[in-house]
């Protein structure tokens, strides 16, 4: 992982320029399938987190205030501090670091909405950083349906709506269609991240 780290750190693209400030910070590029439809892009900074791009005036703000140690994560947390949001927003709802950087930075308001369902590692994993007496937070938490809720109560504090999938609502509104349809089609994904991996990541 250490290694693969390296080979992502050098070939990422490089961002030299000070990041502006922004009324939302998507955390980790994949979320950008999700709320590309409903904010506005100038409203919006997108926060890398598997070394697609890095931001070198971050990177050396960070090396100054605190080292090499925790590097990414004290990154993550200087993006935030800089960008200075009103909301972080996520669809990786299974990245366990999400969840404590309320703790770590209060200031914003931090939304997750899930993506997909979730397999038995993720809340494994949650549960722990229970254990260790690791709180995981976030502001809102919107998921797929009840079962989804109770999983989640358990170990991440917030409170909750149910939502449904979030793309399937954004693209479905047969009350509003004139032309009479004859078929219906439901779309999905496969759930392919790894929680257990991103966790190691950060």
């Amino acid at each position: 992982n250490f290694i693969k780290a390296i080979i992502k750190f050098i070939f990422a693209k490089w961002i030299l320029i000070k990041p502006a400030k922004k009324k939302i910070i998507l955390f980790d590029r994949q979320s950008k399938v999700i709320f590309d439809l409903v904010f506005k892009p100038d409203h919006v900074s997108v926060l890398d987190i598997r070394y697609e791009s890095i931001n070198f005036y971050v990177l050396i703000d960070t090396l100054f205030k605190s080292g090499f140690r925790n590097i990414k994560k004290n990154y993550i947390v200087n993006f935030i501090n800089i960008v200075d949001p009103q909301f972080v927003f996520t669809s990786i709802d299974n990245n366990p670091f999400f969840y404590q950087l309320k703790s770590l930075h209060k200031k914003p308001k931090y939304i997750s909405v899930q993506g997909a369902a979730r397999a038995d590692p993720f809340f494994k994993i949650c549960q722990l950083y229970k254990k260790k007496k690791i709180k995981l937070y976030a502001d809102a938490v919107f998921v797929l349906g009840k079962v989804d809720l109770e999983k989640y109560k358990k170990v991440i504090s917030a409170k909750y709506y149910i939502l449904g999938s979030f793309l399937n609502n954004y693209y479905c509104d047969f009350k509003k269609t004139k032309r009479k349809r004859k078929s219906l089609v439901f779309l999905s994904s496969k759930n392919v991240t790894n929680s257990t991996q991103l966790s190691e990541e950060i």
